[in-house]
């Protein structure tokens, strides 16, 4: 067996206390796949793996040509693509694996849930090896429409020699470019360092595993020229390291129950949205998180909706939201509250509006439950500028602030 090309995420130790870790085996000479010690048919060829490959890569060269020309905010333009990815992941999932297989895997994650499902090592010959992570897609319980295969960690090894041109030069080892507050990547930096400190042992290589804040400041990579910083970097003729570590599959995990929580401070200001997370020490704006309209609106209002913990911001172009920082309603807000059932209250130029709350996952659509103003209403003016909920008993009360004065809106969730 020649070398390991990748790992899976976890150490074998931990991977038996966490996950049920399967060794998948294209076995040499024959057209069956193992699946730790069951047979199952192999149903591709080497044409299969370089012809899935092939589109694979032509995707991605395409969507990085549309970065590069027109920015890393892709809901800005229209493109296809998520599609394009997932059908090529589809196709590829259901030729390289026959049903049987499919199967077995789905029953063998569900008895083994209790311990956090499977991991899987894929050992193949180099001429039938194919991009597995063109089947790994999240998690379908969250993104149904764009899931089309695995949801577990997933590693591979060869068998057999490679050709020295496709040999790894480690140079002075790898750079870690991922954060520290994405759930699981300090596990995932660690098991890195242990990798490469068993092969520098193996082979008495002297290599280092860098991290990124360690070579730039975490100051600069907050900056406006945060990319520029990086691509010079990257671009240097002395940069010395082979391999570049990310941790793509990683997600932020403060809105998680029992995930790990981040801190977040939000200010709105006439400059833009900034926030300051005080146990990374760091302020940002939303250049660096936001990209697109909000980044350059001044914010009028902020509130967080208690189900989903998300952040709203009003601006006097509109209302947009954390969950995909783009606009919800064209509309002036001055002021926002939610209330403790999740209930969203809107002060704009032009009335009072009344959302219920949809639910938890679910987000504000279409037109508001009620629209207050002086005409229908004891509004003292239609312009909202200031907005408090509070809860007295079994009735919540609405404070409305104005230019005109002052109101007190009592009510109860059920009347709506």
């Amino acid at each position: 067996m020649g070398n390991s090309a990748a790992s899976t995420l976890s150490g074998k130790g931990d991977r038996q206390e966490s996950r049920y870790h399967l060794q998948v085996t294209v076995m040499k000479g024959t057209p069956t796949l193992g699946v730790g010690a069951q047979p199952f048919p192999l149903t591709f060829t080497e044409g299969d793996a370089k012809a899935f490959n092939h589109k694979f890569i032509s995707i991605l060269e395409e969507l990085g040509s549309d970065v590069i020309r027109k920015g890393v905010d892709l809901t800005s333009y229209d493109h296809n693509y998520l599609i394009r990815l997932r059908n090529t992941g589809k196709a590829a999932y259901n030729t390289f694996l026959h049903s049987s297989t499919r199967q077995y895997f789905q029953k063998k994650e569900e008895a083994e849930q209790q311990r956090g499902g499977l991991s899987l090592t894929f050992q193949t010959p180099i001429e039938l090896s194919f991009f597995w992570e063109m089947l790994y897609a999240g998690k379908p319980e969250i993104e149904p429409e764009q899931f089309w295969g695995f949801r577990y960690p997933i590693g591979r090894t060869y068998w057999g020699e490679f050709d020295l041109s496709d040999r790894v030069q480690l140079q002075s080892g790898i750079l870690s470019a991922i954060h520290h507050k994405l759930k699981y990547s300090l596990q995932e930096v660690e098991q890195v360092g242990i990798h490469l400190q068993n092969a520098c042992q193996r082979l008495r290589l002297k290599l280092s595993l860098q991290l990124l804040e360690q070579i730039i400041s975490a100051e600069s990579l907050c900056q406006d020229s945060f990319i520029d910083t990086l691509l010079e970097l990257f671009n240097d003729p002395d940069f010395s390291y082979g391999i570049i570590h990310f941790a793509c599959h990683c997600w932020q995990s403060q809105n998680e129950p029992g995930g790990e929580s981040v801190a977040t401070l939000w200010v709105g200001t006439s400059s833009g949205l900034f926030r300051y997370r005080p146990t990374v020490g760091l302020w940002d704006g939303a250049w660096n998180f936001a990209s697109g309209e909000l980044e350059r609106l001044s914010i009028q209002a902020l509130a967080l909706d208690p189900i989903t913990n998300r952040l709203w911001i009003g601006t006097s172009m509109g209302l947009f939201s954390e969950h995909t920082w783009q606009k919800h309603r064209e509309v002036d807000v001055q002021a926002l509250a939610f209330d403790p059932e999740g209930a969203l209250w809107l002060g704009t130029a032009t009335g009072l509006e009344h959302w219920v709350s949809p639910g938890e996952g679910k987000w504000f659509v279409g037109e508001p439950t009620e629209l207050f103003t002086t005409g229908n209403s004891g509004l003292a003016a239609n312009v909202v500028t200031a907005l408090c909920t509070n809860k007295l008993q079994d009735e919540f009360l609405l404070w409305v602030g104005s230019s005109a004065g002052v109101s007190c809106y009592p009510y109860k969730a059920e009347m709506f």
